[in-house]
């Protein structure tokens, strides 16, 4: 069903997952393609790393992500369409992230595009809602991030971060422990 709703697919050409990425009004403004193979493009030996060369036969992986050509990520965030705004929103970094907590019922979540956070996020985050909850993974970028955003969006409003335990992400944990994580902070 989630998949219906946001309209996500796959290109088995480049072994990508795909994303549309809709503005606030519905506009289509790219589309994000994230690497799904586990292993080698070329050989097949797994693990390798995107944007490393394979131990095996020396191939240089694509890189994990890919947008469409001229989508800017410093300029929107994904979920932007379908949230109601006001009171809180819950900011994630993986697009993965934000449609698990979707999915588990939390309607105002929106996720960067990595952990890159621009004045133009902080900006519409500010126009729609009161107040924000962190809930960014459990490893350096992901904290890192949530400094980041508590300095940035700390001088408009409120903003909370969700502990996270190291190694985990907001989509790797169960519905239950996210509400128990989130619920407090939400209201």
């Amino acid at each position: 069903e989630t998949c219906r709703t946001r309209k996500l697919g796959h290109d088995r050409s480049t072994l990508r997952a795909l994303w549309p990425v809709f503005d606030r009004d519905g506009v289509l403004r790219g589309v994000s393609g994230r690497l799904y193979a586990e292993g080698c493009l070329r050989c097949g030996l797994a693990p390798t790393k995107p944007s490393k060369d394979c131990p095996a036969c020396d191939y240089h992986q694509p890189p994990k992500w890919l947008h469409t050509v001229g989508f800017d990520r410093e300029h929107h965030l994904y979920g932007e369409d379908q949230i109601t705004g006001g009171d809180c929103a819950i900011l994630v970094e993986g697009l993965i992230d934000r449609d698990v907590l979707w999915q588990a019922g939390w309607n105002d979540v929106l996720a960067t595009f990595g952990t890159s956070v621009s004045m133009e996020h902080v900006r519409k985050i500010g126009r729609w809602f009161r107040r924000v909850v962190v809930f960014a993974d459990g490893d350096d970028a992901g904290r890192k991030m949530a400094r980041e955003w508590k300095e940035l969006l700390g001088k408009k409003m409120p903003v909370a971060v969700v502990p996270t335990q190291d190694g985990e992400d907001p989509g790797s944990l169960d519905p239950w422990a996210s509400s128990q994580l989130l619920g407090p902070l939400v209201g």
